[in-house]
């Protein structure tokens, strides 16, 4: 699954570290999930954030992912 989000904002230095957490968090919480994420931004370009998740399949509703065939 990809998820994209852009704005056509102020934008900022990506390479520049903030006080925040923001963007770290974010981060760690997608290669938790064996994601991806980018980052694209720029003073007055707005910024794009791109995840890249895995997707799964799901089993059955009230099915055992775990029982055998």
């Amino acid at each position: 699954m990809r998820i994209i989000v852009r704005d056509n904002g102020a934008g900022f230095d990506p390479f520049v570290r903030s006080s925040g957490f923001g963007l770290v968090g974010m981060s760690e919480r997608i290669d938790m999930l064996g994601g991806t994420l980018s980052v694209e931004s720029g003073p007055d370009r707005g910024t794009r954030i791109t995840a890249i998740l895995p997707v799964t399949r799901r089993s059955e509703p009230g099915g055992d992912p775990t029982a055998a065939s």
